[in-house]
């Protein structure tokens, strides 16, 4: 299966290739940890990764500080100042299946010794409920469906570990030695003890903003025809208004999906209701007009980017990169064995 990716923008040079705010995220700390398995599969409960109806918050999983002085080895990029011109990036992906989908969707989302990011997050969700999230009719969630996501993300804070920080070489909290200390080999008491006491996996980067996407089905048959037609192109800078219009329309696409935000922004969504509308009029006796939502009236249009540009606040976790808590055992063997558990027991979870 490929992935293909085509990534275009105000102002940037459109390219195809084949493939916090305190009190929204006050858990959302670099080099905390959390417990993965708490609430695996169930991860989209506290971390809004996908439309929420309720408060405004960002991350709320349950974290602990492990490592200390640390601050000197932070890297902090604050992209919250806008200006003229659009920072977001504007992204079309071609999905063989609904897989591949999640893992579009959740690229930017990396835990260590996981192969599947997207199944810590959304393993549980029924189809009704990966429907809603999508944006589609529940019926395009089963069957032999091919998609396209569209999407657009406004980074506005990036934090992460500078290249210097090495996490086997990091002071630890004295705490989590001494319980480190209490993890005996073979004993997996000890072991699950210490992950329930100071987690499995901490943060070493993250990113928050705030992205529209829009998913679009297609046929097998139609969705071959589009992507072998774009791929022979010199590129999607290449389809005129039209042809953009009508490939990515009703008119040949199976469905066409609501425009969202992984915010669940009200405001954010009436303003995509009444400014990302197209229509096209269908020549029966008498003619008529079929009305939908779409994302990609917002390509070559600046004025509706630059509306955009304000309204993409800091709401939503948009990457995600956590590594095991391994490097907190000075014993070599445990820290050896205590992977290996994790290992296993993970890839339980993705094949459970």
């Amino acid at each position: 299966m490929t992935l293909t990716k085509i990534s275009f923008g105000y102002g940037f040079l459109i390219i195809l290739s084949i493939c916090l705010v305190v009190g929204l995220s006050q858990n959302l700390k670099l080099g905390w940890a959390i417990n993965l398995f708490e609430r695996f599969g169930y991860l989209h409960i506290t971390m809004r990764v996908m439309p929420r109806n309720d408060t405004k918050w960002i991350f709320r999983e349950p974290s602990v500080e492990i490592f200390k002085d640390i601050e000197s080895m932070k890297k902090t990029e604050l992209l919250s100042e806008g200006n003229s011109v659009f920072h977001g990036n504007f992204n079309m992906f071609f999905c063989d299946d609904l897989h591949e989908l999640f893992k579009t969707y959740f690229q930017e989302f990396s835990i260590e010794r996981l192969d599947e990011p997207w199944e810590a997050f959304l393993e549980n969700f029924s189809n009704e409920t990966l429907a809603y999230n999508l944006g589609i009719n529940v019926s395009y969630v089963s069957g032999d469906h091919c998609y396209v996501l569209v999407k657009i993300t406004r980074v506005r804070d990036k934090i992460s570990f500078s290249p210097e920080f090495e996490a086997l070489n990091a002071s630890v909290n004295q705490a989590v030695l001494d319980k480190a200390e209490t993890v005996k080999l073979g004993d997996m008491s000890s072991l699950w003890g210490f992950v329930k006491t100071f987690g499995s996996h901490y943060i070493t980067s993250y990113a928050t903003g705030n992205s529209m996407y829009q998913v679009i089905v297609y046929s097998q048959k139609i969705y071959k025809k589009l992507r072998d037609k774009i791929e022979k192109a010199s590129g999607f800078q290449s389809l005129s208004n039209e042809e953009i219009n009508f490939l990515f329309s009703p008119q040949f696409a199976e469905h066409m999906g609501n425009v969202l935000t992984s915010s669940g922004n009200e405001t954010l969504l009436d303003w995509a209701e009444e400014s990302l509308n197209s229509s096209y009029t269908v020549p029966a006796d008498p003619p008529y007009k079929i009305t939908y939502s779409n994302l990609l009236k917002l390509y070559r249009n600046s004025k509706l980017l630059k509306q955009l540009e304000v309204l993409l606040g800091n709401e939503a976790l948009l990457h995600l990169k956590l590594m095991t808590v391994g490097p907190v055992f000075k014993d070599k063997q445990i820290r050896d064995w205590f992977l290996e558990v994790l290992d296993n027991n993970l890839k339980l979870w993705e094949v459970n």
